[in-house]
């Protein structure tokens, strides 16, 4: 239905210039399809729009036959006042899907998941990667070589996560890879987790340096009684001297990076000192994030000591994090992993899509057949086929609703 996106068929684009950037940027090809942008919030100097026309929302005047792509939700009232009835407007989820089932643009993911190391130095009770028979992705770790050429091939990418089943910070090449990718202007974040135990001054110093951007810390206690009932093999006082280690050097060099996240996985011997991890994350200028166990008797029990802990009125209902849908990864920041194969995104471990990134080149595999039809499937809440890695997942949305939670997520 949103499929015809000729030449003749442009859309007008209505969205926060921040917004078109994130989104547009991932196709290559698409000013083709755009007619124009209509500025609702930000500067529009930024060169990316070189490639088209921006109108101030203030000129926008409706014309019968215009067809409508808003970036973000908006009012009715917003509707009503730039005179656009409800019928002009294509879903942007319905739109994208369209895109991907265009051959003249090119999927171009400007941001990436690299797992580079799926070794470990802990063995954290309910770690797949620690159970021989769960451990599919293999252990090893990404050559540094290999992943200066993946930067190489692919300067259109901005941004590297690189951290899912393993442990990143201990891969025997790290400073090589973060200093290339710095020189590069890539932005490395570490926000799938880091157990942060054993860093060497070098790379506390790189992470610093180098302006990597989040680091995402697994502590799930307060005190080391706690933590190593989970983390086992875990030290509580080393992580929290690498941070302190983290804060004097971001002194040191006046830098904002990286910020620091306190992930704390609730379970029923650690549920009690999730106050005191609060203070100390405050203390030590880190953000905590709450999340639910993998474990489905841990999420039973904490779920009832949060009941009671909400009668009690001691526990804000902003501290317990759930997420929706981990579809954004197949779209935003496909994941691959160490050895180049493609996962699409981080809850993939059993399988694969039977493509490699980096035999094959990355934007090869993400513009295969099989995977832009997924991903506009997904989009149109519609059925996907029955060989690939997405036909058992249970996190795929189910509603306009949820499709909308991962285009902005």
């Amino acid at each position: 239905m949103f499929n015809d996106q000729s030449a003749e068929n442009k859309v007008i684009v209505f969205g926060t210039v921040r917004k078109c950037i994130d989104l547009l940027a991932s196709f290559r090809n698409i000013s083709s399809r755009i007619a124009y942008i209509v500025n609702t919030g930000e500067d529009a100097s930024d060169p990316f729009f070189s490639n088209y026309t921006i109108m101030p929302l203030s000129s926008y005047r409706y014309t019968s036959g215009d067809r409508i792509v808003l970036m973000k939700a908006y009012p009715n009232s917003f509707l009503c006042d730039t005179g656009i009835p409800a019928e002009a407007v294509i879903p942007l989820h319905l739109w994208l899907a369209g895109l991907l089932r265009d051959p003249i643009v090119v999927f171009q993911p400007w941001r990436v998941r690299i797992d580079i190391c799926t070794l470990c130095q802990l063995r954290c009770r309910d770690c797949h990667m620690r159970d021989p028979g769960e451990a599919t992705m293999g252990y090893g770790y990404i050559p540094a070589e290999t992943f200066k050429n993946f930067i190489d091939d692919n300067p259109f990418i901005l941004s590297i996560e690189i951290s899912n089943n393993g442990e990143p910070l201990i891969h025997p090449q790290l400073h090589e890879m973060i200093t290339y990718a710095y020189e590069h202007h890539v932005e490395i974040s570490i926000w799938n987790g880091t157990n942060f135990n054993d860093v060497s001054d070098e790379v506390l110093e790189d992470l610093v340096r180098y302006q990597v951007r989040l680091l995402n810390i697994a502590l799930d206690g307060a005190c080391q009684k706690t933590y190593e009932v989970y983390r086992r093999n875990g030290n509580f006082n080393k992580v929290i001297h690498n941070i302190r280690k983290i804060n004097q050097l971001k002194d040191k060099y006046h830098s904002e990076y990286p910020h620091m996240t306190w992930q704390f996985v609730m379970m029923k011997h650690n549920y009690h000192e999730m106050d005191m991890a609060r203070q100390m994350a405050a203390e030590l200028g880190m953000t905590i994030q709450f999340r639910d166990s993998w474990n489905a008797d841990e999420r039973a029990a904490v779920a009832a000591l949060s009941a009671d802990r909400k009668q009690a009125k001691l526990l804000p209902d902003a501290d317990h994090n759930t997420f929706q849908t981990y579809c954004s990864d197949l779209l935003f920041h496909p994941q691959i992993n160490w050895d180049g194969r493609l996962l699409g995104c981080c809850q993939i471990y059993k399988s694969d899509w039977n493509m490699n990134a980096f035999d094959s080149g990355f934007l090869t595999v993400v513009n295969s057949d099989t995977y832009r039809k997924t991903l506009a499937s997904i989009l149109e809440i519609s059925p996907v086929t029955a060989d690939i890695p997405c036909r058992t997942c249970r996190h795929k949305p189910k509603t306009a609703k949820e499709v909308l939670a991962v285009i902005n997520s």
